[in-house]
């Protein structure tokens, strides 16, 4: 589920209304409701993690952590102790230990990489394009998101294409519209596959996308990016 709002930049939105923020993780309480007696009977708690469209692990990990480690504290430490202010700045002091062992975890604004508005997009097919260079490190599944976020009119998409220095070298043609519908269907059309092969550190990476306004341009959404490397826990990406 969601970690900020419906907008948090992560892919596995199944448009459930609930938030599963870092906060109401850490409060949540296993025992809440139950009998003395039937408190006896909790033997300890666990996260679910439906791998419903993350299916790499990078992706995992990113709805996985650090909400992971909240699940944790729930699980050793005394109700009496548990301070979500305390976590937070411990929280703080751990992170670097995720980025030693090459974990990749969600931050504020997740994968975002770009937006568009009414001045960027009209009513006939024009180009989007948008500079992806910091999000590619590594050969690996790339993946390009449009999410449609306010406005009277959705963003068609005809295709989209992933440049190498002004050179094409991944294209995905098919069509699609990014509107207010996000579903629990595994096929998410507004998203947008590439393989990187060939990768140059030195190299300009960019997306361009043939797009217009569906039956006019008060349009608004959020582009995403993301790239999970072949090799995981070898690279992640640096913010």
């Amino acid at each position: 589920m969601t970690q900020a709002d419906r907008n948090d930049g992560t892919m596995t939105d199944l448009a459930y209304p609930q938030i599963n923020s870092l906060k109401r993780v850490y409060e949540f309480d296993p025992s809440a409701g139950l009998s003395p007696a039937e408190d006896q009977l909790v033997l300890g708690v666990q996260g679910n993690m439906w791998t419903a469209l993350a299916q790499d692990i990078k992706d995992l990990n990113v709805q996985n952590f650090p909400r992971l480690l909240a699940v944790a504290e729930i699980g050793w430490a005394a109700k009496s102790a548990k301070d979500y202010t305390a976590f937070s700045h411990r929280l703080d002091a751990n992170l670097p230990r995720l980025d030693s062992l090459r974990i990749d975890y969600y931050r504020p604004g997740g994968y975002i990489a770009g937006s568009w508005a009414p001045n960027d997009i009209k009513e006939t097919y024009g180009f989007l394009t948008f500079d992806v260079s910091r999000k590619i490190y590594d050969n690996g599944r790339a993946q390009a998101g449009f999410f449609f976020v306010e406005g009277k009119n959705f963003l068609e998409i005809d295709a989209v294409q992933l440049l190498q220095d002004g050179q094409v070298i991944a294209e995905d043609g098919h069509h699609a519209l990014a509107d207010k519908f996000r579903g629990t269907s595994k096929i998410k059309p507004f998203y947008y596959n590439f393989t990187v092969t060939n990768y140059n550190p030195q190299s300009k990476y960019e997306i361009k996308a043939r797009v217009r306004g569906a039956g006019g341009v008060d349009s608004k959404g959020n582009f995403t990016f993301n790239l999970s490397p072949n090799r995981p826990f070898d690279k992640i990406e640096k913010k």
